[in-house]
């Protein structure tokens, strides 16, 4: 029966599902009727996982639900026009260390040495980067989940991304998200 839901544009459609063009169709239709399942949305993210690994799987289903990099980065944009005091700091601040890395990645440097760059940098700071990441992508996954039930969302057009990084950019800015000093909140 899965299959079936799933796979409306293989199966043949009830007269329910939304109709498929493309790649990205299927995949927003896979993340929709999964998103009905008891488990939500992002249930298949093992909390048990490693907290890299889990806001790996957490941006692959970003973008199963049609958020590119590109409309990422867009959003990022706009918001930080919309965006005043500390808020807008802490976007221009996650915006600056997206161009720091791709800049970096431009030049040639391989990801893996900037993964040990920044575990290197949180170990002489004494941020623990493990719990760190692990207390983000939990409170990532927690008000995305909430913000796709509560507008019952198909998928994430760019004004729903906004309001999904300006609720995250806010809950940040709660917790601190580990500054320089290694503060939490």
């Amino acid at each position: 029966e899965k299959l079936r839901t799933r796979h409306p544009h293989v199966f043949g459609y009830t007269g329910t599902e939304r109709r498929v063009h493309d790649v990205k169709d299927v995949l927003i239709n896979w993340e929709t009727s999964k998103r009905k399942e008891s488990k939500g949305i992002f249930g298949s993210i093992p909390k048990s996982a490693p907290p890299t690994l889990r806001f790996f799987l957490f941006f692959r289903k970003l973008w199963r639900l049609g958020v590119s990099f590109k409309d990422f980065k867009s959003a990022l944009d706009e918001l930080e026009e919309e965006l005043s005091g500390e808020e807008a700091e802490r976007l221009r601040k996650l915006r600056k260390a997206i161009q720091v890395i791709s800049n970096a990645l431009e030049e040639g440097v391989p990801y893996v040495d900037l993964a040990i760059a920044l575990i290197l940098l949180s170990l002489e700071d004494k941020v623990n980067l493990h719990d760190l990441l692990s207390e983000s992508v939990s409170s990532y996954i927690e008000i995305t989940e909430e913000l796709l039930k509560a507008e019952n969302w198909r998928e994430l057009d760019k004004d729903k991304l906004k309001e999904l990084l300006r609720a995250i950019v806010v809950h940040q800015l709660r917790t601190k998200g580990g500054g320089k000093d290694g503060s939490k909140g």
